[in-house]
């Protein structure tokens, strides 16, 4: 199948003269790498009734991951951190049940259409097999037709959502009213009292935070802690095409070694790398001071004690990892919790003054307005010796400068009539009270007409978008789905629990 794709007399040549060109930092990271460890079950789960074989699991992650490789480049790793990658894997094991049950097909010409159009696989506008070639090998370490079937099944995805959605229809109200969210703007004026200036007022003694820490005690229990020996290769961001092909070297070795000698220490002393150590490291925390997929992170929780890793392509490059020790339901001493206790009290305590000083303020203005209708929040600030601040001009959708993106505080505004001031409003970082309109910047008709196509476009996607998501969240609740991997995890955890005790 689109063998022409491939096909270049001269594409050896090209391959190695556009190597050093085409070969991106993510191709030192690949697939989570598998313990080894045995599967508590011959399959990774069910959908629809029907068993989920490894394989497919496996298969469905690695086309995942290469779909992060082409929408992403080299920040596909980071990109992952922020998914849960095995929920992901079920979610395209699902849709596969979707198009195959609707009989959605792609042929080898639309296929081929595809593929040819990707930006990084052309040269100078025209399709380039020699790239194609590159790409495969070195970003994805992928064979073709594999790749293909991937590209050709995402496609299917993409015209599943089209079934869906073809009927979904944008009204002139809905154009109209996203401008107005959008483009309508004015500016306020506020009084607030913020949490952070208010706590260095804070003085909290030894007895309080004793008194804390003994009440909420069950509260700073970790569950589970772990320790960890490692060796690694960090590879610089910066890193030339020469320090690349040494770093690969490096990696080829290390694996040999691993393969022959399960023993920290003697790879340490064929490879020349220093065995090194973490702290207690708890969920949740960065490894290694990088954020990691929550897959990886589990290959090193699930870890049975002296357990060796295969190579992870971390963050930070290939590393080795083994456990050193394992803790689980620690219940940290007062000393050790003592400075985080400070200061969540200290913000606790700020936030409670804040609201009073605030509620307080309101009370007054009230009253103030009630006197005089027609005095301004400036005036009676000013009776009242109080600090007045004034946004820049900002619509209902937008952020606002020294606030933040806050609805409440949006709608708030908007809502007022020209006199009015606001209730007491809460936000993060402190209470916010007597929002009144100081300027107001209406709606133009003639921008509006400007912006309409594309704004309908934004509206009509949104509105697809939400229609797919109800008719897969229907279609994964009629999959049943059975997650043994997840499962397996616990079963691990409660094992490794049982082992510790």
């Amino acid at each position: 199948m689109l063998k022409f794709l491939r096909k270049q007399k001269n594409a050896k040549k090209i391959f190695y003269v556009l190597a050093i060109i085409i070969v991106p930092s993510f191709i030192f990271w690949g697939s989570s790498s598998v313990i080894r460890d045995n599967k508590t079950k011959s399959y990774a789960g069910r959908i629809f009734g029907k068993k989920i074989s490894y394989d497919e699991y496996r298969s469905a992650l690695h086309a995942w991951r290469n779909q992060l490789k082409i929408k992403f480049g080299d920040k596909a790793h980071q990109i992952e951190t922020i998914f849960d990658s095995n929920k992901a894997v079920w979610d395209r094991l699902i849709l596969r049940y979707g198009i195959r049950k609707r009989k959605i097909k792609v042929s080898d010409e639309e296929l081929t259409k595809n593929i040819s159009s990707f930006p990084f696989l052309q040269r100078d506008g025209i399709f380039d097999p020699g790239l194609y070639e590159l790409f495969l090998k070195y970003s994805l370490n992928t064979p073709p037709r594999i790749f293909e079937e991937d590209v050709r099944e995402t496609i299917r995805f993409q015209k599943l959502f089209e079934q869906i959605t073809k009927d979904i229809k944008v009204s002139e109200k809905e154009i109209k009213e996203r401008y107005i969210g959008e483009y309508e703007q004015i500016k306020a004026k506020y009084i607030c009292a913020l949490s952070k200036e208010l706590e260095k007022e804070i003085i909290l003694n030894e007895e309080e935070l004793k008194e804390n820490y003994d009440k909420h005690k069950e509260e700073f229990i970790i569950p589970i802690q772990i320790k960890l020996n490692y060796i690694g290769i960090d590879i610089p961001q910066d890193a030339s095409d020469e320090v690349k092909r040494e770093i690969n070297e490096k990696i080829n070795e290390l694996q040999l070694f691993l393969n022959e000698n399960n023993d920290l220490i003697k790879i340490q002393e064929e490879s020349e790398l220093q065995i090194k150590e973490t702290g207690f490291l708890a969920l949740g925390e960065p490894v290694l001071g990088k954020d990691w997929p929550l897959n990886d992170l589990m290959i090193l929780f699930n870890l049975k004690q002296n357990q060796i890793t295969d190579i992870i392509q971390t963050p930070l490059g290939p590393y080795i990892f083994q456990l050193k020790e394992k803790r689980l339901d620690y219940q940290p001493s007062f000393e050790e919790v003592k400075e985080k206790i400070k200061i969540n009290l200290t913000k606790q305590k700020s936030k409670e003054v804040a609201k009073t000083k605030m509620d307080n303020y309101h009370s007054q203005i009230k009253a103030k307005k009630q006197e005089d209708p027609n005095l301004k929040l400036s005036e009676i600030a000013t009776q009242l010796n109080l600090s007045v601040k004034e946004t820049d001009f900002f619509s209902r959708n937008s952020a606002i400068l020294e606030i933040g993106s806050f609805n409440n505080f949006n709608d708030a505004a908007f809502n007022l009539g020209e006199t009015q001031t606001s209730e007491v409003i809460e936000l993060p970082q402190g209470y916010f009270v007597a929002i009144e309109i100081s300027e107001h910047k209406p709606i133009n008709e003639e921008d509006f007409n400007d912006k309409r196509d594309n704004l309908k476009t934004i509206v009509l996607d949104e509105k697809k978008n939400q229609v797919f998501e109800e008719f897969f969240m229907e279609l994964k609740a009629k999959s049943r789905l059975i997650d043994y991997i997840e499962l397996q995890q616990a079963q691990q955890a409660q094992q490794a629990t049982q082992e510790s005790d």
